[in-house]
Parts: C-alpha cells; structure tokens; sequence
C-alpha cells in the first residue's frame, strides 16, 4: 500500500530494501483498515521522501545554477563579471552615436588657417574628415549588440533573483504548520504539480544559461566589430577566434544528438532530446 501510493503521487519513494526496513524499525506499521487515515503511515514516509528530494534538486541543484549565473552577471556589489565587463565597453561605445564635437572644432580651425593663410606662408593642412550629423552604421551596429548583450545579462539577473525568491517561497509555503501529515502531503503535491505545470525547473536550467550564452555572444560580435574600426590584422585574429568558440559551442550543443553518451549534455539538449520523435532511436545503442 505504501509504494503503490507513493508511486501514485510523486514517485519519489524508492522500493528499496533500506526504505522498508527504514520504516519497519523508525515509523512501525498501522493498523489494518488505517492505512489512508489522516495520521496514517504512508504520509510520514512520503513526507520525509520528498522533503529529502526538495533539499538536493530543489534548493541545492536549482539554487547553484542559480548562483553561478548571479556571480557572473551581478553581484552584490552591483558590478558582477560580465557587467562590470560590458559597461567599460558601452561606456566608451555610446560615444560613436552622439554628436562629434571635436570633429566639428577640428573642422572650424581648419577654415580659419585657411583664410588666414592668404599668403601662403603657412604649410598646407590636411582637410578635416567630413562632418555627419547622424552616427554610422557600424556605430549603430556595434553599440546596439552591446546594449543587447548589457540588457540580456542584467535581465538574467532580475530574473535569477525572482526565481530564487520563488524556491523561497515554495520551501516557506510547504513549512507552514497543518493538521495532519495527509493535509501535508495534499499541499506539497499541489505546490510541487505548480513546479512542474508551470515549467520552472526548465526555466531556471535550459532557459536562463541559454540567455546568458546569447548576451556573450552577442558581446564578442560587437567588439569583432568594433575592433575592425581600429586594426583590420587584430580584428581578424579576435573573429577567427570567435568563430572558432561559437563553432566549438555548437557543436558541443548538437553532438548529442547523435551521441548520447557525449559529456557535453545540457539540462536543454536533454530536453529537446527527449521531446524528438527519433529519440527511442538516438538513445538506443547495438
């Protein structure tokens, strides 16, 4: 009766001969006919079951992923890796779309040597590049993959920390004094069919680090880019390298398609694995 309802609810309770003798020894036995009553015995074990499942993937595995992408994207000091990386950059980029004044200074100084030159004394001056009132496209360019990229990983951010307060929550509302034990497990299994119905573990493990990985990708177009106004040579070393990490990232991504033994599975990959209609295919091996 046990398993079969524990089976029924979550499937957490493993048929194991360490659980029956768990419960032979610490929990004892009911009384026939008591089985589903509101103190009965299969609530206490499956509310230790799960309480152990909620501490090592709910809070543990969900709340690292969690902090590894704060650590990278914002920490308490509001400056995290990525951030702090990316606002130097913007800093100094925002410039390319606003007004040259110094170009325009440089081309009225260039005009009144030039009339003040009548006699021709003065060496010849080189003629001041045009003035644009509108920013170039490459400025557009490279300063909208950069606000992309600053945007995409503050977001990520936010959004950490919301899920996080989440977890909280759901950790707080599963804690809250009952009745009974079967009053207990009612509301955790509807707390946790909200986890499941509303996706969150893959919200948190395929759907956060993917958009980490699109704002540093979108970072290293601008600065390819960017660096392409400077030095053409340095530029095309920093795209080949670029092309040769987004190669490698797809290729780790996509290989375990086709393998799925390979050790660079992601948590997504798995997912869409999964949910393909060749998967009973991939997965089987001669």
């Amino acid at each position: 009766m046990i398993r079969t309802y524990a089976s029924r609810t979550s499937g957490l309770l493993n048929s194991t001969p360490q659980n029956e003798r768990y419960i032979d020894l610490k929990l004892g036995t009911d009384v026939l006919g008591t089985e589903l009553d509101v103190d009965a015995l299969v609530w206490k074990v499956y509310r230790d079951q799960v309480t152990v499942h909620d501490k090592t993937v709910t809070f543990d595995e969900w709340n690292k992923t969690l902090d590894v992408l704060l650590i990278f994207t914002l920490n308490i000091a509001q400056a995290g890796l990525f951030s702090a990386v990316a606002t130097a950059f913007i800093v100094e980029s925002y410039k390319l779309l606003a007004f040259d004044r110094d170009n325009y200074v440089a081309a009225g100084l260039h005009a009144l040597v030039v009339a003040a030159n009548t006699s021709g004394t003065l060496p010849a001056l080189p003629t001041p590049p045009a003035i644009s009132t509108s920013p170039s496209s490459l400025s557009r360019w490279i300063n909208g993959l950069w606000f992309m990229s600053f945007y995409l990983s503050v977001s990520v951010a936010l959004l950490c920390i919301l899920a996080k307060q989440w977890l909280e929550q759901y950790n707080h509302r599963n804690a809250a004094p009952v009745h009974s034990p079967r009053q207990w497990a009612h509301r955790r299994i509807m707390y946790y069919r909200g986890l499941c119905d509303w996706r969150i573990a893959g919200f948190i493990t395929q759907v956060l680090p993917l958009l980490l990985h699109l704002s540093l990708f979108l970072f290293f177009a601008g600065l390819d880019i960017f660096v392409w106004t400077l030095d053409g040579f340095l530029a095309s070393i920093l795209t080949v390298t670029t092309g040769v990490l987004f190669t490698f990232y797809l290729g780790a991504t996509i290989l375990p398609f086709w393998q799925p033994e390979c050790p660079t599975s992601t948590p997504l990959v798995s997912q869409l694995t999964a949910q393909t209609p060749l998967a009973p295919l991939l997965a089987y091996k001669p």
